[in-house]
């Protein structure tokens, strides 16, 4: 196995600014942009603790333009940031993947920020699939993906393209145009982010045994019981 410090990797987090952006419109529409939001703080703190467990670089990509200093303030000093460009999903994570790769990785794993439960063997997995294949995808339950990565050499911008964003085809169509440019994908075990009410309530059931403390997310359900559960 390798270090996980290791100088060509790099991991990139797309984060929305909760104070100056909407985030997770059907927990908010569920549960009100209130406690919604608190949530999404919640599952960043959670990931981002997982990421700063391992040694390797990673940059946070900031939504909306114009954030830049209230989520150095939100996220702390020690975050190496990078704004999200781009005129849709698809086109902000393409231009992510770019400006790292002109740093000058050559592996490079980018996730959402709605997984708290994401570990970081799943994320060492991802690097290690970017040594043999072009590309790695981790699938999500929902139809979607929470995490995709590239070789430098092989990345494939046409995968950010056409894509039906927030539906259940996510995954299979960016699988399709993988593969239709011939790249070697090494796939991820399929894991749940937090969309919906029944994905917070499922959540809390697999870590039942895990102390709150731990889990920003887990502590957040346990205070807001009876809305959530």
């Amino acid at each position: 196995m390798e270090p996980s410090g290791a100088s060509d990797a790099c991991l990139i987090m797309m984060v929305k600014d909760p104070a100056r952006a909407r985030v997770k419109g059907r927990l908010a529409e569920q549960l009100g942009i209130s406690l919604a939001t608190k949530l999404y703080r919640c599952f960043v703190d959670d990931l981002l603790r997982t990421i700063r467990m391992r040694s390797y670089e990673f940059r946070v990509a900031f939504h909306p333009a114009g954030s830049y200093e209230s989520v150095k303030n939100w996220l702390g000093p020690d975050i190496t940031l990078i704004e999200q460009t781009g005129n849709n999903l698809g086109a902000r994570m393409r231009n992510a993947f770019l400006t790292v790769f002109r740093e000058g990785f050559s592996r490079v794993v980018l996730v959402g920020s709605d997984i708290p439960g994401l570990t970081g063997g799943l994320i060492l997995d991802a690097f290690l699939a970017l040594k043999e294949r072009g590309a790695a995808v981790g699938p999500a339950l929902d139809g979607g993906y929470y995490m995709i990565g590239f070789q430098k050499d092989r990345f494939a911008p046409e995968a950010f393209d056409g894509i039906t964003w927030s539906t259940e085809t996510v995954y299979r169509e960016t699988m399709g145009i993988l593969l239709r440019k011939g790249l070697t994908v090494g796939v991820l075990p399929a894991r749940r982010d937090m969309d919906t009410l029944e994905d917070l309530r499922a959540f809390y059931r697999e870590h039942t045994d895990r102390a709150p403390c731990f889990s920003a997310t887990m502590t957040c359900i346990t205070d807001n019981k009876e809305a959530i559960l």
